[in-house]
């Protein structure tokens, strides 16, 4: 690691937090390597984000995740936007200049026009 100010190499100078901290040899700042945060701004622990994560996943609603994790409600539906914007960000750089042929959609339901109920004598089907 380089100091900030001086720009010279730092030496080793213990932990904290279990980060790795730098001291510079010119200046004598101590510096802490950069944090690595799955949840960008987020100060909720990886262990119990993941495991809300992985509940929704799995089909639970959002309160029961609370009950089941400790986490406020809206954390989690913070937690769910921010892996649908980071799942988005992977599949659009991934996924890219795919032709679609054939595209399969179950349980689309869409009326045309009228309803049944609707139709006047002469356009009903007769089966």
């Amino acid at each position: 690691m380089t100091c900030h100010n001086c720009r010279t190499q730092c030496r080793k100078y213990g932990t904290r937090g279990g980060l790795q901290r730098y001291q510079c040899c010119q200046c004598r700042k101590v510096y802490t390597e950069p944090h690595e945060r799955l949840f960008e701004n987020m100060y909720t622990r990886v262990d119990d984000g993941l495991m809300a994560l992985r509940l929704l996943l799995e089909g639970n609603s959002v309160r029961a995740t609370e009950r089941l994790t400790g986490l406020h409600r809206d954390t989690i539906l913070d937690l769910l936007v921010l892996a649908g914007q980071k799942s988005e960000r992977l599949m659009s750089s991934k996924v890219q200049n795919v032709p679609a042929t054939d595209v399969q959609c179950d349980e689309l339901w869409g009326y045309v026009f009228k309803k049944e109920s609707h139709k006047f004598p002469f356009e009903a089907h007769d089966y």
